[in-house]
Order: structure tokens, then C-alpha cells, then sequence
């Protein structure tokens, strides 16, 4: 008799709303490059898939009548794919909404086709960084509300990248609205990306006050970092914010060379992702409110509301990007388990997230960033049980769930890795087993020395002191497996690299598990008729064994001699 469905529920092992959000991630990755205004090939290319998703739609709902008193099997693989069909009927709508929004839009259509001149009202989405090239001191995303062409005025919205130069850079405040007077152009990296360069910019309207007490925030708190050595420079506030020191527009002074071998150092390590803002960050603040939470008993809603307004003023004080918007979602879905007292289910967090992502945003699908976000999480989620219980066997836990958390997050990102350089890092996991005791140290200690910066100034100084000592293993392990000329392998590039990744991790993955039923069968054939003996021969179980028996000797061993 089969248990009840009571005792048979466990949601993290749920894959079906996994293949709803492939499907929409395709259907959005096969219209995003082709996102252009008066391209045929778009419309093309959604109705084709809205065909073919409403085939399969037809197809899978009528093979789930025929087979609904036949095969259990047949039944799955309707629902399967079916919720894979309706990601690309969802994925295919979005894509075709937000390509008809984007070619009415006067300033991405005016920039299609030549240089726009004219006078752009923009507000400032993120900070001001230091720009890459020489054809300017800095560039700030921003967000395109109004434009000025040709003597007539036009509401639009489309987000660009700002460069300027000299004074302006100055100017500049997250939040803030300004009349810029300058050129829309199209990048020359991505066509679906504008480039508006500023020779003027005048203040429309101020900043409001939360986000001009951010600014002050973050330049005090690099005004602290700006005390500390090199490698405190430069990674401090890149475990902090997200933001190596090197692309700090003020405050803030740092040897370019070193700062750039640094950096080229970390990819080559694999360990830059550790000054890029994940979950972990998110993941920190809510185990610091959960403490809080239960010293203080608070009720579940003060609970949950001390965890959202924390991520909100963490989102607030972080340098915008997709994977901070990745892990706010995951973050927000966290709560609303906690409210419904469920336990956190991080893959239908991850499904549910990615799809509210691709449907208000298509271009997310070739952003790198969100996609190594979500390959790292739903890696962690899939195989690190399984590793972590693999390794526990011969390890202590501590060091067995750093391995499998390392390995679960490289295996799935490797491939996205591969399209952004086709080299495959070879000490990437021992390094990353190097810093991962100090990274959740430093990050803390990184977010203290920023909110002391304003209220306390000697205690952030301390704190920041303390960070840069946890990033100096970064550092250290950057200079070790990073400077190594044979440390990678150079792959194919593109997508072919990416497929010929996926196939060796496919085939890796599939000689693991045969070995690993192969292991288990010889196992049985030499210990049979033997009970106990399997338990017997784990390694972290007998040295407990041994050091309780020892223990227990020392202590019945008469250590004083009585009188006589």
C-alpha cells in the first residue's frame, strides 16, 4: 500500500515548473538578438514558435486524455510538456510585447538607423563608475524619459548607458534627473544597447533624500576603504557592493597595474564571482535577522517585515545588476514561504524568479550575469544534496558542504563561462575552497564598516580593517592559482564550445553514476552475509569511534596515586 500524499510531498524535488521556465528562457533567448524595430525575422521568428507551442499545447493535452487511464509514465510526460510549451508561448508573447513597446519608443528608434542629436531628460539608475575606454571619464546606466529632436518633444522609456566627461561626472547622483544635451547611438558590442554621450548636463530635479543619503553612504564608506592597502582597496568594496576599487569614480586611489593584475588573476583562479553580489549577501542578512528575530520573539509578520525592509535597504546601498535582482526575487519568495510556514523551496523560488524576470524583461535571457546567477542556484539546489552526502562519507561536513557547494555551482556555470571566455579554469575549485571560509567574514564585516562609516567613523575603520584582512586569502589564492600560465584550458568558442561543454559534463556526470552503481554492487558481492561491515568501513565514523574510546581511557585512567 502506498503511503499517503501527505507523506510523499516534497516540493524541492518538484523539476516541472524547471521546464515551464527553460521553455520561456528559449523563446526569449531565440527573439532577444533579433529585437530590432521594422525587423521582419522577429515576427517571424515568435509566430513560428507560438506555432509550434500551440501545437505541441494540442498534441500533449490530447495525449494526456488518451493515456490518462494507461500509463502514469505517458501522463508526466504530457504535464512536462505542456508546462514547456506555455514557457514559449509566454516567453514568445513577452519578447513580442516588449519588441513593439521598444520600436515605438522615439529615442531606440531614432538611434537605429543614425547618431540622434538632441536634448535627452534622463534619470540615474545606478552610480556613477569609471568608464572603461578613453572616450570618456565615466558612464552611469540611466533611464531615458524625454527627448528633444528636431524642436519636438516626445515622452519615451528605454534604459541607456550615459558616458561624460570632466564636471559632469561630478554632478552625477543616483536617483537624480538631469537634461542632458548630447548623442543616442546604438553600442557597438550590442545593437540593442544605447550609448548617449553627454557634452552638457544640467540638474532637472534633485535626488530624493533615502537616495541621497545612499550617496553619502557610499562615499564615506570608500572614503574609508581609500585608507587601507592595495588589496584592501580593491576588494573590500568588491565584497561589500559588488564594486572592485578600481571602478570607483572618487575617493579612492589604487595602482591601476596591480589593480589589473588582480583582477586578470581572479578570472584566472575562478574566484571572481566572489566580488560580485549574489545570494550570499541576501542570505547573510536574513540569517542575521532570523537571530534577531528569535532573541527578541518576534511574531512571524515582524519577522517578515524586518527581512524585507533589510533587503530593501541592502538592495538600495548595492550597485544595481541582474543577478542583485535575481537574488531580491528569491529573497522576496523566501519570506512569502516563511509566511505560509513552508519550508523554502529554492528551486520553485528559482522557476517562479526567472520567469518574473524574462516576462517584465526579455533581454535577461543573453545577460551574463543573470544566467550565471540562476546556473550557479539551481546547480547548488539539484546535485549539492547529493555531492554533500557523497562526500560527508569520507570528510567532515563542514568541509564536505564547501566541496559540494564549489562543485555544484561550477559544474552548472561552466558552460556559461565558456561563452564569455573559452578557457576552462583548472585549480577554480581548490581555490574557491580557499576563500570560502572568509568570504561570509568579510562580506559582514564589509556591510558594518558601510553603515558605521556615517554614524561611527572609528569603528567602520576597524571593521574595514578586519574585511581587508578576510580578503587577503582572496587575494593570496588569486596570486596562486591565477598566475600560473597552464592554469586553464583553452576551449572552443561560442556555441559550439558551449555544447561540446554540456556534452562533457553529460558524459562526466553519467561515468560518475555508473561508477558509483558499479562501487555499490562490489560492495554488496564482498560484504554479503556480513551485516554492519558496510557501516563499518566509513573513515569519518571510525575516527569517531577512536577518539570517544581514547577519550573514555583517559578519563578511567587513576591519575593519582591513593595513600595506603
Amino acid at each position: 500500500m502506498r503511503a499517503p500524499w501527505t507523506s510523499r510531498e516534497h516540493g524541492g524535488r518538484d523539476m516541472r515548473l524547471l521546464t515551464m521556465a527553460a521553455g520561456m528562457w528559449a523563446a526569449a533567448l531565440a527573439a532577444t538578438p533579433l529585437m530590432q524595430p521594422h525587423n521582419a525575422r522577429t515576427l517571424i521568428i515568435v509566430v513560428a514558435i507560438l506555432i509550434c507551442a500551440a501545437a505541441g499545447v494540442v498534441f500533449t493535452t490530447w495525449m494526456a486524455y488518451v493515456t490518462h487511464n494507461h500509463a502514469a509514465f505517458a501522463r508526466r510526460a504530457a504535464t512536462v510538456m505542456m508546462l514547456t510549451f506555455a514557457g514559449l508561448v509566454l516567453g514568445a508573447l513577452a519578447a513580442m510585447t516588449h519588441t513593439a513597446m521598444r520600436a515605438v519608443d522615439p529615442v531606440y528608434a531614432a538611434s537605429a538607423q543614425r547618431v540622434a542629436h538632441g536634448v535627452y531628460r534622463v534619470r540615474a539608475t545606478a552610480p556613477a563608475l569609471r568608464a572603461n575606454g578613453p572616450a570618456a571619464d565615466c558612464a552611469v546606466d540611466v533611464m531615458v524619459e524625454q527627448t528633444i529632436q528636431n524642436g519636438v518633444q516626445q515622452s519615451a522609456r528605454v534604459p541607456a548607458t550615459l558616458q561624460a566627461r570632466g564636471d559632469v561626472c561630478a554632478t552625477i547622483e543616483q536617483g537624480a534627473r538631469y537634461d542632458v544635451h548630447g548623442a543616442a547611438q546604438r553600442a557597438v558590442w550590442d545593437t540593442t544597447r544605447i550609448i548617449l554621450t553627454a557634452r552638457t548636463a544640467t540638474i532637472h530635479a534633485p535626488a530624493p533624500p533615502w537616495w541621497h543619503g545612499i550617496e553619502t553612504l557610499r562615499a564615506r564608506f570608500f572614503a574609508v576603504a581609500a585608507r587601507l592597502d592595495d588589496q584592501g582597496r580593491v576588494l573590500v568594496p568588491g565584497v561589500t557592493l559588488g564594486l572592485l576599487g578600481q571602478d570607483i569614480l572618487t575617493g579612492v586611489t589604487i595602482d591601476e597595474t596591480y589593480a589589473s593584475q588582480l583582477e586578470d588573476h581572479c578570472k584566472q583562479a575562478g574566484i571572481m564571482h566572489v566580488m560580485a553580489v549574489s545570494g550570499g549577501h541576501y542570505a547573510l542578512i536574513a540569517r542575521l535577522c532570523t537571530i534577531i528575530g528569535a532573541l527578541a520573539r518576534l511574531p512571524r509578520g515582524a519577522l517578515a517585515i524586518l527581512r524585507l525592509a533589510t533587503a530593501g535597504m541592502l538592495t538600495m546601498l548595492l550597485v544595481p545588476g541582474q543577478s542583485v535582482t535575481r537574488a531580491l526575487l528569491m529573497g522576496i519568495f523566501a519570506v512569502g514561504y516563511a509566511l505560509c510556514r513552508r519550508p523554502c523551496q529554492t528551486m520553485h523560488a528559482l522557476c517562479w524568479t526567472t520567469m518574473l524576470a524574462l516576462l517584465t524583461d526579455p533581454t535577461r535571457a543573453t545577460n551574463y550575469g543573470f544566467a550565471l546567477s540562476c546556473a550557479a542556484v539551481c546547480g547548488i539546489a539539484t546535485m549539492m544534496p547529493r555531492i554533500q552526502a557523497s562526500c560527508a562519507r569520507w570528510m567532515p561536513r563542514g568541509a564536505a558542504q564547501a566541496l559540494a557547494m564549489t562543485v555544484s555551482a561550477q559544474v552548472f556555470t561552466l558552460p556559461v563561462q565558456i561563452l564569455i571566455s573559452p578557457q576552462v579554469p583548472l585549480w577554480s575549485i581548490p581555490a574557491n575552497l580557499m576563500v570560502a571560509p572568509f568570504t561570509d567574514v568579510a562580506t559582514i564585516t564589509g556591510l558594518l564598516a558601510c553603515v558605521c562609516a556615517t554614524a561611527c567613523p572609528p569603528c567602520a575603520i576597524v571593521f574595514a580593517t578586519l574585511s581587508a584582512w578576510c580578503t587577503r586569502p582572496i587575494a593570496l589564492a588569486a596570486d596562486l592559482f591565477g598566475a600560473a600560465e597552464d592554469g586553464c584550458i583553452p576551449w572552443a568558442q561560442g556555441a559550439p564550445g558551449m555544447l561540446l561543454m554540456l556534452g562533457t559534463l553529460a558524459a562526466g556526470i553519467a561515468l560518475l553514476i555508473a561508477l558509483h552503481h558499479l562501487h555499490a554492487i562490489v560492495q554488496l558481492i564482498h560484504h554479503h552475509g556480513r551485516r554492519g561491515s558496510m557501516h563499518a568501513s566509513r573513515p569519518v565514523d571510525a575516527a569517531r569511534r577512536w577518539w570517544r574510546q581514547t577519550a573514555t581511557m583517559l578519563t578511567d585512567i587513576p591519575w593519582s596515586q591513593g595513600k595506603e
